[in-house]
């Protein structure tokens, strides 16, 4: 792992990090934290639509549907689209537990 950390920090700007992210993952598919890390940086490089993907990807590849769903919802309300998130929100209130209070906080934010 230390060696991951290491390549990846020393690819440079955030759009070879995002490269260097994919590139590990058509390796090692089923890496849930590097499918994080690549829905992270393509946040902080701007890209939003493809972290959105990306974490439609994990949500559904690994089972993690609220979690996902929650993400995108914020990176949606980020790129202007709020009635959109509010939208995606609201399809997945019935997966939300009550332990989930990211995914509610942002509904309540968006309502």
């Amino acid at each position: 792992m230390s060696s991951l950390l290491f390549a990846y920090n020393e690819a440079g700007n955030l759009s070879n990090h995002v490269n260097f992210l994919k590139s590990y993952l058509e390796r090692y598919p089923e890496n849930l934290q590097a499918w994080k890390a690549l829905a992270k940086t393509q946040e902080n490089a701007g890209q939003l639509t493809h972290a959105i993907t990306t974490w439609q990807y994990i949500g559904s590849h690994f089972v993690r549907q609220v979690e996902a769903v929650t993400h995108q919802a914020e990176l949606m309300w980020k790129n202007g689209q709020t009635e959109k998130a509010f939208s995606l929100l609201l399809l997945n209130l019935d997966n939300a537990t009550a332990i989930e209070t990211q995914f509610r906080i942002i509904l309540s934010e968006l309502s």
